[in-house]
């Protein structure tokens, strides 16, 4: 009998039409990286760890593809906790489709749902201009639909966009407006809706001449100790632009002081140039440099999200079974779009 589809998809097979597996040696670079973060603890952690922050609640997923590789990499962590099945995020059919309707790139919105109550859900949204104060997108925004139509107090928004305001000018420009914009949001909503996290962009290394490979950054060190970059010399500026240090600067710059956590992506993924999807099922004679393979860095990033969870982050707690029998209860109306890929 041929696997369920996600089931396939988490077979993590090499060889198979599945995008974005590592090849054995990425996956072995990955957990050896892994061995140094948290002392190892993360090779401890299991579902059984996160599953009491999630259950009774929606976590929504917000953002690029980062965001999109996260769910998928959530979906297979926690692939004996849901039932395997991709659903609406609501049964309101006419909601559904004015969250996908949304500017430079079609917002992709399924969810998955865990079998204890609660779910976890992508809301595809290339551009942080589409989140809030946007006349394009119905309520005025991502956030305030969300919360209108979609969202309940307890639920969590896990946020993170930037790779796409570097395609133009015109969108890197409005790129700081976008996050001043989602941190005055926050402000004013954060008494009903408190769980705002962002997400740091991960790095995105500079393919070589020929795209056979993606080349490592120069001058930066990783201390797994601390968390922290070193830079060798001079801080080359054009190389952080490139990388995502910019991008990543602003967001440190602007969440922390309305009070939104950023939760740190970046600096683990300098150093693993070796780790993106790289040329395996990538069009053409592309390479991909910018997204990362599984398994390795977005189950990472899992581990990072447990962490700001378990650290009360925006007053975070884990619930029981009574609050969640006190919870909406959610009814899955199967998925209408495309089967989810990357």
């Amino acid at each position: 009998m041929e696997a369920p589809i996600p089931a396939r998809r988490c077979q993590w097979d090499r060889h198979g039409s599945v995008w974005g597996v590592c090849s054995p040696q990425q996956a072995a670079r990955s957990l050896e990286f892994a061995k140094t973060l948290g002392g190892g603890s993360i090779l401890g952690m299991s579902p059984c760890n996160i599953m009491p922050y999630l259950q009774g609640r929606t976590l929504w997923l917000i953002g690029d593809s980062h965001s999109k590789v996260l769910y998928r990499a959530l979906g297979c962590f926690l692939i004996d906790f849901h039932g395997q099945k991709e659903c609406e995020p609501s049964s309101d059919a006419a909601a559904v489709q004015q969250l996908r309707k949304l500017p430079a790139a079609p917002g992709q919105s399924k969810c998955l749902h865990l079998l204890d109550g609660g779910r976890v859900c992508i809301v595809h949204a290339a551009l942080g201009t589409a989140l809030v104060n946007n006349k394009e997108v119905a309520s005025g925004g991502v956030m305030p639909l969300l919360r209108a139509k979609f969202a309940q107090p307890q639920d969590i928004f896990y946020v993170s966009y930037g790779s796409w305001h570097g395609k133009s000018p015109a969108y890197w420009a409005a790129l700081r407006p976008a996050m001043e914009g989602l941190a005055a949001d926050y402000r004013a909503t954060k008494s009903r809706f408190p769980h705002v996290l962002f997400r740091e962009q991960p790095a995105y290394h500079k393919a070589d001449a020929s795209k056979q490979f993606c080349t490592p950054a120069k001058g930066l060190m990783y201390q797994a100790s601390t968390g922290q970059l070193q830079a060798q010399g001079t801080v080359d500026r054009q190389q952080q632009w490139i990388l995502g240090g910019t991008t990543n600067q602003m967001a440190n710059e602007v969440f922390p002081k309305a009070g939104i956590p950023v939760i740190s992506a970046y600096n683990m993924s300098v150093p693993l140039h070796d780790a993106h999807v790289g040329k395996v099922l990538t069009p053409g004679n592309d390479i991909d440099c910018i997204h990362y393979c599984h398994p390795g860095v977005p189950e990472a990033w899992i581990w990072q999200l447990y962490q700001a969870l378990r650290s009360g982050a925006t007053g975070l707690k884990p619930t029981t079974r009574r609050d969640v029998s006190r919870m909406q209860q959610f009814k899955c109306v199967p998925s209408t779009s495309a089967a989810f890929d990357f």
